[in-house]
């Protein structure tokens, strides 16, 4: 009875992880898309952004609008877009599923984002930390146990 009831408890706690376990399988993915991105609708480089790049960026997103709803309806999560400099769409998805997401309408290519974990160990030396403390008006000292 006791190893049916420990065999039960194991099975459940597996059913519990496995939407975790899962999760950390998926990867972030950028879908690329078939039409230029907003900024290539210019033909002089200036600065600040002129009405034909915002036309251009509202079209772009009407047709990522269509493709966000195609991705929703095969239940993948869409995590952003971008449409000015890199017409993409980004999404989570399994490995087995690029065939599918390049298989979509208006794709031209799928790239996997690797995660990006930022180095910060290094960054009291880059910004002097200890010499800013040093540079305050008031100096704190640990108080005295006399």
């Amino acid at each position: 009875m006791a190893a049916l009831r420990t065999a039960l408890t194991a099975l459940a706690l597996c059913l519990l992880a496995a939407p975790a376990l899962s999760a950390r399988t998926l990867g972030r993915y950028a879908l690329l898309l078939q039409d230029p991105p907003a900024v290539a609708s210019r033909s002089v480089v200036r600065l600040g952004m002129g009405p034909e790049v915002l036309t251009a960026a509202a079209a772009i997103q009407l047709r990522q609008d269509a493709l966000r709803a195609e991705l929703r309806r095969r239940r993948f999560h869409v995590a952003g877009s971008t449409q000015l400099l890199v017409n993409a769409v980004y999404v989570s998805a399994a490995p087995s599923q690029l065939a599918e997401l390049a298989a979509l309408p208006g794709v031209r290519a799928v790239r996997f984002l690797p995660p990006v974990h930022p180095l910060l160990d290094r960054a009291e030396q880059l910004v002097n930390l200890q010499g800013a403390w040093g540079q305050t008006p008031l100096t704190l000292s640990p108080p005295r146990c006399s």
